[in-house]
This record gives structure tokens, C-alpha cells and sequence, in this order.
């Protein structure tokens, strides 16, 4: 990163900043009252907060919480119609759950103010605000971050001249980052193996997490979402909300995630390792391979493989595709500071800041507006971001219905039951469709 260059981008921020207090007249005796998890973009945003407390008057107050315990918690607040926060932090997968609640404040009266900061919402990300942040014709969100699924190898490893003679002699094709899962499983086979003589294995071809609060359901989802649509465009219900998941496409794909646990590829503990702890074995060198939610990658580009890791789209059996997804803020309804937690929003979110919270913060913040992903400098700190690019046509937005929290867990404990040998792709698949059909017929949806 150019230090000059950085210098200008500070100076930047800092004066559209000192503009911006022009318009933000100082609520006294105001705190802005945060619910966060405990994600980089959060943090930058703490790095920053205080050039706004300083401008506005305005304080604000953040309060981390695991992903559980945030998602618990803002249950609770909107239930309870509680001011205690202001702004709530919402992840994209949850906003079929959330939004019809209506718990969270309508904000297009405050982005169409002519007193209020303008919020830009055209150089957000296209498809954010209105897969995940608008719920009756009106915006009740505004992103962190976008996001989607990137697989990471290891480029040292794949570009190793003995190791790419071995492997073509072994497979008979050129060793590359895998474009199907028929490759991906051959190089995970190729990598697994004991390096120190000992008689065990201490290296893997990848590392996953197949946790069951989700992250199982986001494997499957890799896999199966890799074929054509089952049914009505859709894999998971269909157009009258029946469980469709349940078909030789599914079992295919959980009979593959099978194999590959099975036979020893997946770094050990992968049961137990949920979103956040699932790379850890790639950044600790141990395997040769990775995958998740890009917003995991600041930190691996920050372990000891950093500078190592190149990132290739999710594999594919008949087609590419990736998950889109964000995290998200929403002001929460019964807040009694609702135009001081806009102002905070529109200031944290600008474009200007969109891009120091890449790169002139310690955190490093993900980007949530499309101009920020083409800046050098964002690329050069968030190398990722160009393979998740290549995949904005190919993304497939979170299930969109009420219940979509209660599969997401029916099915992560399908799959993981089908891993350890509990019971057939077939049997855990069948079983977890007949589960989610009861829990859709108890919500009314057959009547």
C-alpha cells in the first residue's frame, strides 16, 4: 500500500467528515446504543466512532455478543418493544425471520430528509437492499458488509514443482484449484497425508466446520446448490412451501461430503468448528485448502500463511454458484434516538468510510458499496474480494421464508448425522424434510 497515497485517503476522510458535521447538529445528552457481534467490520467501526462522537455530541455505545447470543438477544428486545438499543445487528440470513416482526424502523422518511445525511443506498452493493434490507416496500436495513462463500488453497503448495509433477502423474491432469468436485475431491485425497514419518496423518487436504447451528447446512448448500434448481427455480422448498431437499440430487451431494469425511480429508474436530474456527487448521498450515464466508479471510491473511493463500469460486457439478450474503444494521422501532442512530448509520457507511475501514484500520472492515471493491488499495489489503466478484453472477440469496432459521438447523443436524454414520444420506435427508413439512404445516402454511 502506497503510504502517500493512504495519507491522502486519511485527509480525505477526515474533511468530508469535518463537512458532514455541518449537518449534523449536536444532539445533547445523546447515546446511541449498539448491538454488535464480534465481526472486523464492527471493530473498524469502533476504531472511528470517535470522530463522530467528537463532531456530533452524539456518544455511541457498542455491545458484543457471539452470533447466538445476538441473535437471542434481539428476539427478546423486539418481543419485549425494549428501547434499551438503538441499532440492532442483524445477519442476512436471519432477515426472513426478523423483518416480519416489524421491530425495526422504517428508514426511507430519514434517506429522503433533505436535513438528514443522505445514505447513497445507489452505490450499495446491487441486490442487498432489496433481497435483505426492505420489507414492505420500505428499507428497514442497511448492510455492514456484502458477502458470499470463497474457497482458499494454499498457492506455495500448487505451485511446487514436485508437487505438481506428482500429482499429474497421479491423476493425469495439470494440478490447479479445483473448477468441479470431482477435482476438488482428488486433491484433497492428493494432500491428505503423514509428512513426518511417523505412521498418522498431520496433514489435510482441507479444513471445514460442520457445526449444527448452520454451518452444516452451508456445506450441504455448497454441494447441492451445484446442480440445476430441483423444482419451482428452488432446492429447498417449493412454490407451495413443501420440503423439496429430499431427492437423489441431495442424497449425491451428501453422499460426496461423506466420502470425503470419511476417508480422512477433513482436518480432524471439523464437527465441533462452526463459521468463525472452521479455517483454523488452513491458517495453522495444516491443510491445503479452506472454504467459508469471505469475512473470515482478514484473519488468514493475518496467520502464518499469509501471502500464501490464493481463492478460486465454489466448485461446481453442473453449475457455480455461491451463497450472497451481508450483515446487516436496523435501528430498532422503539428506539427513543432514532435520528441520532441514522446520523451515526449514514456516517459510518458513507463511501468515504466504506473504504478507510478497509484500509487505514486495524480491523479492516469489509466493503458494503460496489465502487470500494475496484480501489487498489482495498484490493491489495482484501485479495479475496476479486473471486468473490467473479462470483456476483452466480449468487443465490439466503431461503426467504419465516422458517428458514428452524431448517437451517433441522437440516445442519441431517447432515451431520449422515457424516458420522448415524444414518444414510437418504435416511437424514428424508427424515429432516418430514420435520421441516411438520413444522410448516403447524405454521399453516397447508391449510
Amino acid at each position: 500500500m502506497c503510504k502517500g497515497k493512504l495519507g491522502v485517503l486519511l485527509t480525505a476522510g477526515l474533511l468530508v467528515c469535518s463537512l458532514v458535521a455541518v449537518s449534523f447538529p449536536a444532539i445533547a445528552d445523546t447515546t446511541v446504543r449498539v448491538i454488535a457481534m464480534e465481526y472486523p467490520n464492527s471493530h473498524s467501526e469502533v476504531e472511528i466512532k470517535g470522530e463522530f462522537e467528537e463532531m456530533t455530541g452524539i456518544k455511541v455505545e457498542y455491545t458484543f455478543y457471539p452470533w447466538e447470543g445476538a441473535t437471542d438477544k434481539l428476539k427478546v428486545e423486539i418481543a419485549t418493544k425494549s428501547s434499551t438499543y438503538d441499532i440492532y445487528y442483524v445477519d442476512a440470513l436471519m432477515r426472513a425471520v426478523f423483518n416480519p416482526l416489524d421491530g425495526f424502523e422504517p428508514l426511507n422518511k430519514y434517506i429522503d430528509d433533505p436535513n438528514l445525511p443522505d445514505l447513497n443506498v445507489k452505490t450499495i452493493v446491487p441486490g442487498l437492499i432489496e433481497l435483505y434490507e426492505t420489507h414492505k416496500g420500505q428499507i428497514v436495513g442497511i448492510p455492514c458488509y456484502a458477502c458470499n462463500r470463497v474457497y482458499a488453497y494454499r498457492k506455495d503448495l500448487f505451485s511446487d514443482p514436485g508437487e505438481k509433477a506428482a500429482f499429474r502423474e497421479k491423476y493425469e491432469y495439470d494440478l490447479l484449484p479445483p473448477d468441479t468436485w470431482d477435482q476438488y475431491r482428488d486433491i484433497c485425497e492428493f494432500f491428505t497425508r503423514d509428512t513426518n514419518g511417523d505412521g498418522k496423518i498431520d496433514f489435510w487436504g482441507t479444513a471445514k466446520g460442520f457445526a449444527g447451528e448452520g454451518p452444516a447446512w452451508d456445506e450441504l448448500a455448497d454441494v447441492y446448490e451445484s446442480f440445476y434448481p430441483i423444482k419451482d427455480g428452488r432446492y429447498w422448498i417449493d412454490n407451495e412451501y413443501k420440503p423439496i431437499f429430499n431427492n437423489p440430487k441431495a442424497y449425491q451431494a451428501l453422499q460426496f461430503m461423506v466420502d470425503l469425511v470419511q476417508s480422512g480429508f477433513v482436518s480432524p474436530g471439523h464437527m465441533k468448528k462452526s463459521w468463525g474456527d472452521a479455517p483454523e487448521d488452513f491458517s495453522a498450515g495444516k491443510t491445503a485448502m479452506t472454504n467459508m464466508f469471505y469475512d473470515v479471510y482478514p484473519d488468514v491473511e493475518k496467520s502464518p500463511v499469509g501471502g500464501k493463500v490464493g481463492y478460486f469460486p465454489v466448485p461446481k457439478f453442473e453449475i457455480h454458484h455461491t451463497r450472497f450474503s451481508s450483515m446487516d444494521y436496523s435501528i430498532n422501532k422503539y428506539s427513543k434516538n432514532k435520528v441520532a442512530a441514522y446520523k451515526y448509520l449514514a456516517w459510518v457507511f458513507s463511501d468515504e468510510n466504506d473504504v478507510r475501514k478497509a484500509v487505514a484500520t486495524e480491523a479492516h472492515g469489509l466493503p458494503m458499496r460496489t465502487p470500494s471493491f475496484y480501489e487498489p488499495e482495498v484490493i491489495a489489503m482484501m485479495p479475496y474480494l476479486l473471486t468473490a466478484m467473479r462470483q456476483w453472477p452466480d449468487q443465490i440469496p439466503w431461503p426467504r421464508f419465516a422458517e428458514f432459521e428452524e431448517m437451517y438447523r433441522i437440516v445442519s443436524v441431517a447432515v451431520q448425522n449422515a457424516l458420522m454414520g448415524k444414518q444414510t444420506p437418504k435416511e437424514a435427508l428424508d427424515l429432516a424434510a418430514q420435520e421441516l413439512y411438520e413444522v410448516m404445516e403447524r405454521a399453516g402454511y397447508y391449510r
